[in-house]
This record gives C-alpha cells, structure tokens and sequence, in this order.
C-alpha cells in the first residue's frame, strides 16, 4: 500500500487522512488541560500602574477640531470623548507645560493606540520633550498606520538627536 505524503514536506500523512500532527497540543480543547488549576497572577505587580491626569471639567470633547474628532469615530461613544478630551488637553498645553501634555498624549495612547492623529501627537510631545527615541517610534507608526509622510521632518531632527545623522 502506497503511503500518503504531507503536501511537500516528506511526512507521512495520519492513517485518517487528517495531516494534523497525532500530539496534544496542550491548548484550551486539549481534554488532559481540564482540571488542573492555573497559575494565579497578580496583574500589575511587575510594572506600576498609568496614572491618567485629570482634565478639568470645562474641556470638552466639542473644543478639538472636527477632522480630528473626526478620526476617533472608530472608538466607543465614551472611549471617544475621554480620548478627545486628552488630545484637546495636549493641544492647551503643549506650550505652556510639555510634561503634563505629553501625558496626556500617553493617556490618550492608552486608551486608542490604533489611532493614527494619537501616534501623531505622542510622538510630537516625545520630541517636545526630547525623548528622541519615542518620537522616532511614534512617528514612524503614525507615518504607516496614515501612509501620510507629513511629519517627516520630525523623523529627521529625531534621527539625529539620537546621533544618526545619516
């Protein structure tokens, strides 16, 4: 009897025709995981919690600019106002105090990091503040999540901060 073969890679299939491998997995479905107990873990222990800065209540979520709000529309109602809220926060007060603005940037990363306008302003801030490194990687994710190449300048001026200036 001629012996069947896993597509290419020289394995001799299972007798069933299945060319799934005949061991345990050791996943969720697997019947010898049941009933032995996980290992409990504290969450947070190992690193400190964020703490998230007040906003005062007369910020609004209306105060930031349409096409920004505008991008946010993906999140949730209540997700979307708090991180419209951090981003008009950063907006106030980039000149006046950059530390509390970039947290609130961070904030706002916390709360929508797939957003492309919140890559874009904590990477801003990081380099505001001259976290050079952050900037460059806030940037660059902002620059492939948008496919924009507008902060490309900032990418540049970060790059040599960090002594690459090639």
């Amino acid at each position: 009897m001629e012996e069947k073969r896993n597509r290419g890679q020289g394995r001799p299939a299972r007798k069933d025709g299945n060319f799934r491998s005949n061991k345990p997995t050791g996943r969720r479905g697997d019947s010898r995981s049941f009933g032995k107990p996980r290992e409990k873990r504290e969450y947070g222990s190992d690193r400190p919690r964020f703490d998230f800065p007040l906003i005062p209540d007369e910020v609004l979520a209306e105060d930031l600019h349409i096409s920004v709000r505008a991008q946010l529309k993906t999140l949730s109602a209540e997700n979307q106002e708090m991180v419209a809220r951090h981003l008009q926060m950063v907006a106030l007060l980039i000149d006046v105090d950059p530390e509390l603005a970039h947290r609130h940037a961070l904030a706002a990363s916390k709360k929508a990091g797939r957003i492309a306008v919140v890559r874009e302003t904590l990477g801003v801030t990081a380099y505001t503040l001259g976290d050079f490194a952050l900037a460059l990687r806030e940037l660059h994710t902002y620059k492939r999540i948008s496919g924009s190449n507008d902060q490309l300048p900032l990418i540049v001026d970060s790059e040599r901060g960090l002594g690459r200036p090639q």
